[in-house]
């Protein structure tokens, strides 16, 4: 009885270990992921890429705490030089004389031409109904800048799409 009793509990451990392992897995390939994004965000504003930020919108639009911002909204907003998006993402002089606060002393353009060894940093959060490792947040991380931008991403039909971000919300 004492040797079934061990055997069954060996095999459990491994189970766990292999399962543990692909867990851990899962969660260092979608951290490399979402460091490869958080870049190619950085690269798309540098560029002015308004077309290609697009790319990190789902059909439906964006969360927002207690709602969508529909992908209508977003293209709008995206396509009109004096809205709060695209002032935040790709215009510093816009963003600076009309939206500037405590929570966002600067737009992204601005960050990113003047930030120095830019860096991304992954988090993953639980949310309810989804994957452990399917809802994470990036914040870039500048050497000469103390604000950290950050951006909140939600894994959907194998992408990753903006989830409460980059709008306020408000």
């Amino acid at each position: 009885m004492k040797t079934l009793f061990m055997a069954v509990f060996i095999i459990l451990i491994w189970m766990h270990n292999i399962v543990s392992a692909v867990d851990n897995n899962d969660f260092l390939q979608k951290e490399k992921e979402l460091k490869k994004v958080g870049l190619e965000i950085k690269e798309i504003i540098l560029r002015h890429d308004v077309k290609r930020i697009l790319k990190y919108v789902a059909t439906d639009g964006i969360s927002c705490v207690d709602g969508m911002i529909p992908l209508s909204k977003v293209k709008k907003d995206l396509n009109d030089k004096n809205s709060w998006l695209y002032g935040y993402l790709f215009s510093p002089e816009v963003f600076e004389k009309k939206y500037k606060d405590e929570l966002f002393p600067m737009g992204l353009a601005k960050y990113f031409k003047d930030a120095t060894n830019v860096q991304v940093e992954v988090s993953f959060m639980e949310v309810k109904g989804k994957k452990v490792h399917d809802y994470a947040c990036i914040r870039y991380k500048a050497e000469n800048i103390k604000h950290r931008p950050e951006f909140c991403f939600l894994l959907k039909d194998n992408a990753w799409s903006f989830a409460d971000s980059p709008y306020t919300c408000g």
